[in-house]
């Protein structure tokens, strides 16, 4: 990779004050540092905003857009409208990032390849899942580069998280998020 990328990490925040700093911290202390954060406070009415505020405070790459309570889907929208990055991720506001994951992730960037899937831990209240259930999100036969194609995604994870996403590839398709999910 001759030319750091900017990546743009989206991060939805609704009521998450009791996760949101442990997100953040795993976001900003990544290994790979050529980054936006761009947080939406879709409506919060708990501690998120003062959070979101201090942070933004201490790390300039921190972007807070605030809206009216709309759902994770219009969060994600209104963050993709306002992303700069050459690639895109999300990190739910109760997840977090191992300290290397998008450093680790960018290795797979090439001028070929429109979008990279990276691995995740369950964890829920502190246990972490049988490594069994993590097959799901690893669908066998479809490890290396292929050309995308509907086939390719509609056997993938769906997530919007655990994975880089080339910006230019969301915008040439219009892709954007079904509003109504919360």
């Amino acid at each position: 990779m001759s030319k750091t990328p900017l990546i743009s990490v989206i991060v939805p925040v609704y009521n998450s004050e009791k996760y949101l700093q442990k997100c953040l911290n795993s976001i900003c202390g990544q290994t790979y540092r050529h980054l936006e954060i761009l947080c939406v406070n879709d409506g919060s009415t708990d501690g998120s905003a003062a959070i979101l505020d201090e942070y933004a405070s201490i790390d300039s790459r921190i972007k807070i857009f605030t809206q009216a309570n709309a759902g994770q889907s219009a969060a994600r929208n209104t963050a993709l409208d306002f992303a700069t990055g050459h690639w895109v991720t999300g990190v739910d506001s109760d997840d977090y990032l191992e300290p290397d994951a998008i450093e680790t992730a960018c290795k797979g960037i090439a001028e070929d390849v429109d979008i990279i899937c990276f691995g995740i831990k369950i964890e829920w209240d502190g246990i972490t899942e049988d490594p069994n259930a993590i097959n799901f999100y690893k669908p066998s036969g479809i490890e290396g580069k292929h050309p995308t194609s509907s086939e390719l995604l509609l056997n993938s994870p769906c997530e919007f998280c655990s994975k880089l996403w080339r910006r230019s590839f969301i915008e040439k398709q219009h892709a954007r998020f079904p509003h109504g999910i919360r």
